[in-house]
């Protein structure tokens, strides 16, 4: 569901990105700065699951606190957590699938996936396809894997046009104004 935040100034921004809302709002408190941190962090490292992170580590928060209220020391929740999160892991391990770069219809279902929580998402099947292709583009095979540096893709947004006008430049844009009329614009 998307939220309307007005600013103090009176401007408008409407979301319904975790990452975005804890960037908007100013936080005092210790442990609700840590969480603004996690969604930053996790929008840097992943791109996507800010909410499900701060939920996540929220609810940890709360129950570290109930613990703590039990006198259970804090060393004793900091390993308990830490052997959780082990153990996470391992499943995660053993419940993954392996992708590969050749199967573009799973790759498409997982961009597609991502955009479903965005105002993007009726455009996901065109976007999903542009992001695909995107990819692969950059990717680089580093033995059976493959490694993208995600620094190597810019989403460039020009107003006046709609989603559906979005295409795929390889090369580099140069957003300036042409200085003579002669010169070439692409």
């Amino acid at each position: 569901m998307d939220k309307m935040l007005v600013d103090s100034l009176g401007d408008v921004t409407i979301t319904n990105d975790g990452a975005t809302i804890l960037k908007e709002i100013d936080v005092q408190h210790p442990a609700a700065k840590m969480l603004v941190e996690i969604a930053k962090s996790t929008d840097n490292e992943v791109g996507d699951g800010t909410t499900s992170a701060v939920v996540l580590a929220g609810a940890l928060l709360e129950q570290a606190e109930s613990l703590l209220q039990q006198e259970v020391h804090p060393t004793i929740i900091v390993d308990g957590y830490r052997k959780a999160a082990n153990k996470a892991k391992q499943y995660i391990k053993e419940i993954a699938e392996q992708i590969t770069a050749e199967d573009k219809s799973a790759l498409l279902k997982i961009a597609k996936t991502s955009m479903q929580t965005k105002l993007v998402r009726k455009n996901s099947d065109k976007l999903g396809d542009m992001i695909v292709k995107s990819v692969l583009a950059v990717a680089e095979k580093d033995g059976d894997n493959y490694t993208v540096d995600i620094d190597d893709i810019k989403v460039e947004k020009k107003s006046g046009g709609s989603i559906e006008d979005s295409s795929i430049l390889q090369g580099i844009v140069l957003d300036k104004e042409v200085v003579h009329s002669g010169m070439p614009k692409k």
